[in-house]
């Protein structure tokens, strides 16, 4: 993507570049050593197991190592009521299975398999595979939590639910793709998943809630669809290796997302934000119809110098750790302009008002706090003016 090509990253070009080689997105494997930020990254095929690490079927065989798909024998299952005289299956556990590589089945004694039951794998060391059949509907919460050698599952096109902490401490899963129809991803989904390099969301997705990314500090990009209506604090906490987020929507419809307070927005992380594939940078000038932003929408945007506020703007949000920020402009009459912490991390300098003294009387206080706490200057209408190049400046004064 567009945006990628604007970062000098080193390992992540490293890793473009053994993707393509592997044919295999994220397929990184192995814990990282004590202060280690980069993991080795391996071939699909494991030669040393001697054994695939993401099958690709295609008529029942894997194109990869050819083996033909063989549903696992032996798994415990539990029969639920789905509807009203309508009975499933779903799988409850290891039961008498031995497979490491795990092939659900779409049906059992005659009836289908909707998908695995809560607990259902919960630290089950052995695993390094599971394919979930299509038809399943369901994984449930803590389903493959802890375990610390599953390097990928696949999950089919009819799945519409994944549990809280589902994948939590999956130390070795590479790859999450999350299928479309899925409008949430549950708290600590994949948590502490460390070596998650590649997650794919759906257009569906509306929230992701708490924690979910939390601790997954391979991840190096991310791209979140134009439906997001609410990222939940810690959602990217200690998503240290983030460096880009890209956005399918509009900067409007960003500025609109509800955003926990803390970690919630990955680009206090990540630093740069891309809307459709261009990089936030220089001014931003947001369009006409923003009226509020919500507290962490624009915090972290390092790549911005300015940000130009329209007429309809009422709630300005917070700006901290835009770090080259230098001025802002109003042109019209916010409501309220931040809290004493607004700017904290800013090189913000001046604030430009389109307001005399008098109509900045109800929203000024707001404003006074957050540029006294960093030494920034604001001027009213009457002190400062546009240069030839649209940039606004002072006016000269007759002082000697």
């Amino acid at each position: 993507m567009k945006y990628l090509k604007r970062m000098i990253n080193l390992s992540i070009a490293a890793v473009l570049l053994l993707s393509a080689l592997t044919g295999l997105t994220g397929c990184r494997t192995g814990l990282p050593a004590e202060g280690e930020t980069e993991r080795p990254f391996v071939n699909p095929y494991d030669e040393a197991e001697n054994t695939c690490l993401a099958h690709r079927f295609t008529d029942d065989v894997c194109q990869q190592c050819g083996v033909a798909y063989t549903p696992s024998e032996g798994l415990a299952y539990i029969l639920s009521e789905v509807g009203e005289g309508e009975f499933a299956y779903f799988v409850s556990g290891m039961g008498d299975c031995k497979d490491t590589q795990l092939m659900i089945s779409a049906t059992h004694e005659g009836l289908p398999v909707l998908g695995i039951y809560p607990r259902a794998f919960i630290e089950v060391k052995t695993l390094t595979y599971v394919h979930l059949p299509e038809g399943a509907t369901t994984i449930g919460e803590w389903a493959f939590q802890g375990c610390s050698k599953l390097r990928r599952v696949e999950i089919p096109s009819t799945v519409q639910h994944i549990g809280r902490e589902a994948f939590e401490d999956c130390l070795r899963l590479t790859e999450a793709v999350i299928p479309e129809g899925i409008t949430a991803l549950n708290e600590g989904t994949f948590q502490s998943c460390v070596n998650l390099t590649a997650v794919t969301l759906p257009a569906t997705l509306t929230e992701i809630h708490s924690s979910v990314f939390r601790g997954c500090r391979s991840l190096t990009e991310i791209t979140i669809p134009a439906g997001i209506q609410m990222i939940d604090s810690y959602a990217f906490a200690n998503c240290d290796g983030l460096i880009a987020v890209n956005y399918n929507g509009s900067i409007k419809d960003w500025c609109g997302i509800d955003f926990g307070l803390v970690f919630a927005n990955p680009v206090s992380v990540a630093g740069h934000l891309y809307i459709q594939g261009q990089l936030i940078e220089g001014v931003l000038t947001l369009p006409d119809g923003v009226i509020d932003i919500t507290r962490n929408a624009l915090e972290g945007l390092v790549d911005i110098t300015a940000v130009v506020f329209p007429e309809s703007v009422e709630n300005t949000g917070s700006f901290q750790g835009c770090m080259n920020l230098e001025y802002l402009l109003f042109k019209g009459s916010p409501v309220y302009t931040g809290d004493t912490y607004s700017f904290e991390n800013t090189g913000l300098t001046h604030v430009y008002l389109s307001d005399t003294k008098e109509e900045a009387i109800k929203y000024i206080p707001y404003l006074a706090a957050a540029c006294k706490a960093i030494e920034a200057q604001w001027y009213y209408a009457d002190a400062w003016e546009y240069d030839a190049s649209g940039i606004p400046q002072l006016k000269p004064t007759n002082d000697p």
